[in-house]
């Protein structure tokens, strides 16, 4: 997979491998397993890419499994 790998998941930010803390646009009523925000992540990071709503330091993909 390509993006940066979540290690960090709670109810009003996330964390990922390179230790930047991220806020949520809303805080989430339950918190999802760090595998199933790893999908949703994904998965919104591909659609903003296609769209080419992020600055390019923000689209930076990395790879991990």
């Amino acid at each position: 997979m390509l993006s940066r790998k979540i290690v960090k998941v709670s109810k009003t930010e996330f964390q990922t491998e390179d230790g930047n803390i991220h806020p949520m646009m809303f805080e989430l009523d339950k918190i999802p397993s760090i595998k199933e925000f790893q999908k949703t992540y994904d998965e919104w990071l591909h659609v903003f890419q296609e769209k080419e709503l992020l600055e390019k330091n923000e689209s930076e993909i990395i790879e991990h499994k």
